[in-house]
């Protein structure tokens, strides 16, 4: 099973300036999992999204993503990715042995893109039909009512029953412990044990 994430900058409420909606969709299904308003996409949104999926539903085999600074090191824009050093959201999806790919042209994230089409139509109107002019009153409307409309309408069945999630316990601390979001130098060994050495 594969997990696509992407943000997409839009003026989604009226009135307010640009936000990132954060969007991590089914591969196989096109069912949005978590979607939220965000004042720009960045290490802790991406790490919001994953804990409220992995936290809910379990791991994916692979997360397809853009090679975006906080998902990859890139040492030349455009360039490959390289693995050997890998940022704050690498780190945990490899010890949680969850495939990270990253995508090499916008042609290549064709579901997420075809899906910020329908959200960038769609969920601007709605929001501005419910006079929602606030972040935190569409991340609610988003979670509770536009999400599992969208999904009963636009998701798929699966090829196959059953989940192909792996559960796992203690997602939060994976995610926002110390060995994630502490100060790495450029080996990847923490400041605060290089200190103690």
């Amino acid at each position: 099973m594969m997990l696509h994430q992407d943000g997409s900058m839009h003026v989604w409420l009226a009135g307010q300036p640009a936000l990132d909606l954060i969007v991590t969709l089914d591969d196989a299904t096109s069912a949005i999992y978590s979607a939220f308003l965000i004042e720009e996409e960045e290490t802790a949104s991406t790490f919001r999204a994953l804990t409220e999926v992995f936290g809910s539903h379990g791991l994916p085999m692979s997360l397809y993503t853009d090679r975006g600074a906080h998902y990859f090191y890139t040492p030349t824009a455009g360039g490959e990715v390289d693995r050997s050093r890998p940022t704050q959201v690498g780190r945990p999806l490899e010890r949680l042995g969850v495939e990270h790919i990253a995508a090499y042209s916008p042609q290549a994230r064709g579901r997420s893109e075809r899906v910020f089409q329908t959200l960038q139509d769609r969920l601007v109107k709605e929001l501005a039909l419910k006079e929602i002019d606030t972040v935190e009153a569409a991340n609610l409307f988003l979670r509770d009512v536009y999400i599992p409309e969208h999904n009963a309408r636009f998701a798929v069945a699966a090829a196959q029953e059953g989940t192909a999630f792996v559960a796992i316990p203690g997602t939060h601390a994976i995610f926002y412990g110390p060995r994630c979001l502490g100060r790495y130098d450029k080996k990847g060994v923490l400041n605060e044990e290089r200190k103690a050495a």
